[in-house]
């Protein structure tokens, strides 16, 4: 990989080429995001922005070639680029890796925000999503039911929460993929001691509780979208608190397999878990009192 990497940031093309590519094919957008991320992270936010603009110009042509309009692929592939240059910057600038992610974060409310802000109201514009996009997949399934309005009215309520979650969620991997990639260029065992470290902070955690009792005791919508985008951000700390511990205390990373499984199979609850974990860590500090960081981190990377 280190070898992969270092030839593409030998040169601007290279790297536009190759994030081009990624925006081209869909499925490989966050690798592009990680590369915007690492370019901005090593070279600066300039570079980093002639390479976003390099690689989107490079997508107008292919969009037009098969048939897409051409702003939604650029579009689409710049609202992640964009924001991960700003995260990437702001990590170059302070050395902040929690206070990038809260950028994130506030790239992801500020979705709910515009759902809400509209000049229709977000259950309208969500709705209307829920009809245009899930109703015809239903309809196409093998048994062809579709869910009675009551069903869907709730799958639109929750719909301005998972594009705003999903945003947010690209924007940190991305930005985590630029810093892991650059620990292995330049700074072997740099991003574990970042990660192992993360903490958001008593006045981030502490607004992310109280989305987080709010969605639980009403049932507004924009608190319930917020909620999902702070339990979000919460869960990484969750995270950075578990692998911290199972480092060092020099545990196997086996032991850290059925926090992923959770994830994938009960994403909300296990999210919500690791949410109230970050939590109890700004009280409790886990990896102070059960696992103190030795100064010595193993160099290799997570």
């Amino acid at each position: 990989m280190q070898a992969v990497l270092s030839w593409i940031m030998s040169s601007r093309w290279r790297a536009a080429i190759v994030v081009w590519l990624t925006g081209a094919i869909q499925w490989l957008s966050l690798l592009g995001g990680g590369l915007v991320a690492l370019v901005g992270l090593r070279q600066g936010p300039a570079e980093g922005l002639a390479v976003a603009l390099l690689a989107s110009a490079g997508l107008v042509p292919f969009a037009l070639f098969v048939g897409m309009p051409p702003i939604v692929m650029a579009g689409t592939a710049l609202s992640l680029w964009l924001p991960v240059l700003v995260m990437s910057w702001n990590l170059r600038r302070t050395q902040s890796l929690s206070g990038s992610l809260q950028l994130a974060g506030l790239f992801g409310m500020m979705v709910v925000l515009a759902f809400f802000a509209s000049p229709e109201t977000g259950g309208e514009i969500s709705r209307r999503l829920v009809d245009q996009v899930l109703v015809p997949l239903f309809e196409a399934s093998r048994d062809g039911g579709v869910p009675g309005e009551r069903e869907l009215d709730a799958m639109a309520r929750l719909v301005p929460g998972v594009l705003a979650t999903a945003l947010t969620a690209a924007l940190i991997v991305s930005l985590i993929l630029g810093r892991w990639w650059q620990a292995i260029l330049y700074n072997p065992g740099g991003f574990r001691a970042d990660f192992h470290e993360l903490r958001h902070g008593q006045v981030a955690v502490l607004a992310g509780g109280a989305l987080f009792v709010l969605a639980a005791l009403t049932t507004i919508g924009i608190i319930d979208s917020l909620a999902l985008v702070a339990i979000l951000l919460l869960m990484f700390q969750g995270l950075a608190v578990c692998h911290a511990l199972v480092h060092r205390r020099g545990m196997s990373g086996f032991w850290l397999a059925p926090v992923y499984l959770m994830l994938v199979l009960m994403s909300l609850p296990a999210m919500s878990l690791l949410a109230a974990l970050a939590i109890l860590d700004n009280v409790i500090d886990f990896r102070g009192r059960f696992a103190p960081a030795t100064g010595q981190e193993n160099s290799a990377n997570d």
